[in-house]
């Protein structure tokens, strides 16, 4: 790469990316970064409870264990298809935001299934 080369590696306030942040610079924001990075792997650790949740109850589900599980494979192509087309459109907070309180909703759905296991719901 030639010196012109670098010009073009700028932000929007026409600064070089390489004066923009170093590492000493993170030091005032750590506490801001721990935290979120706590939230963030707070909140992997809830998603990836529920999806387990729900897929290790399908058996106390009415109706056969086999079809239960198949409709809850059968959800997780459409799901990503959706996820990754909406993460382009609308970004990434109101895609996690909409689809964690999605997965809160039907997770208050299953509680009639854990108390009354033998009962029809419909």
């Amino acid at each position: 790469m030639t010196g012109s080369d670098f010009a073009l590696l700028v932000d929007f306030d026409g600064r070089p990316y390489s004066t923009l942040a170093l590492p000493c610079d993170l030091a005032g924001v750590l506490d801001v970064a721990a935290s979120c990075v706590c939230v963030c792997l707070c909140d992997r650790f809830i998603d990836a409870l529920m999806f387990y949740a729900l897929s290790l109850n399908a058996g106390r589900l009415p109706g056969s264990v086999f079809f239960n599980v198949f409709l809850l494979s059968a959800v997780e192509l459409p799901a990503n298809l959706a996820a990754a087309f909406l993460l382009e459109r609308v970004g990434r907070r109101p895609t996690v935001g909409v689809s964690t309180i999605l997965g809160g909703l039907a997770s208050f759905l299953m509680i009639p299934f854990m108390f009354f296991p033998g009962q029809s719901m419909i």
